[in-house]
């Protein structure tokens, strides 16, 4: 919404993409783990479960996401921005609830 806005537009549309990009690579490690680290596989049925709601959004938030960051100039992307803000504003809440959820899942299991 702040490129929308036109705020610090390349600096926020580099951000937006970092961001995407280490979420999913949380995400899957978070539900995959990684042994090396000492990150362990969900095992909690609960957990996964909530942890596929939360993949579910970002599935939803991702296409738009791409479309912002992908945008040839900088000016392409505060239209697209400005274009899709409504419909990633209506995701926003029951994103942040699924994530929410899952990280008290989360908490719990380990």
């Amino acid at each position: 919404l702040i490129i929308a806005l036109g705020v610090s537009v390349s600096e926020t549309r580099a951000a937006l993409t970092s961001v995407a990009s280490l979420f999913e690579e949380t995400q899957e490690a978070l539900v995959f783990g990684i042994p090396a680290v000492g990150i362990p596989q969900l095992r909690s049925m609960c957990t996964m479960h909530q942890m596929g709601e939360v993949s579910f959004y970002f599935r939803q938030v991702r296409p738009y996401i791409r479309e912002i960051t992908n945008a040839p100039t900088i000016q392409q992307s505060s239209f697209v921005a400005a274009r899709v803000a409504s419909d990633l504003a209506s995701l926003t809440d029951p994103f942040f609830q699924s994530m929410a959820a899952a990280v008290a899942l989360f908490s719990n299991d380990t």
